[in-house]
């Protein structure tokens, strides 16, 4: 019998429709159901299509099952988080969280019955290496939220050495370098 999937995300933009479609896909290669969208449904809508579809698992992105009044008990709940939005670690709980980030993993441990990381996947037929001239040694590609609040500003984004690197530090890299040219960046 082939596993059933109800899969949302939190986003109705050009970047999390392609990669819905893309995990969407991935989940029909592996012989599963899907249906879904890349905007999440009301509480009361998402228990509507969960009796109608009867999933084997729900997966939404940046949503957890504390946030889904009368989720069914029987159902497991997958939550992966792609961004926290400044909410506490209390904020979340499903059956099963993944974290985008790795070094979330530590500040969710009682957040699931099961916490890691898992970052998220590419799609080769769309992400691929091209034959370009090198032009810099990093690039970054996201969403940089203006203002910034402290919470933002000391949220860690990487570390190098075994030191940890905030938000805050490569800030200042990020205006002089990269974003100059913004006009709604100051």
């Amino acid at each position: 019998m082939k596993t059933r999937v109800l899969f949302y995300f939190d986003s109705d933009s050009p970047f999390y429709n392609n990669l819905y479609d893309s995990i969407n896909q991935a989940f029909i290669d592996a012989n599963c159901i899907t249906d879904g969208a890349t905007k999440l449904l009301s509480s009361e809508d998402l228990n509507k299509k969960i009796l109608s579809f009867k999933p084997d698992f729900v997966l939404e992105i940046n949503r957890s099952k504390l946030e889904i009044t009368n989720f069914p008990q029987n159902i497991i709940h997958v939550c992966w988080l792609f961004d926290i939005k400044a909410k506490p670690a209390s904020h979340f709980f499903s059956d099963i969280l993944y974290t985008f980030e790795k070094n979330w993993v530590k500040h969710f441990k009682s957040s699931a019955r099961y916490v890691t990381h898992l970052p998220p996947a590419t799609d080769k037929t769309i992400y691929k290496p091209l034959k370009l001239d090198k032009k810099y040694d990093f690039s970054f590609l996201g969403h940089i939220p203006k203002p910034w609040s402290i919470k933002e500003l000391n949220r860690e984004v990487g570390h190098k050495k075994n030191k940890l690197i905030y938000f805050k530090d490569i800030l200042p890299l990020l205006k002089k370098h990269f974003l100059s040219k913004d006009i709604t960046f100051d």
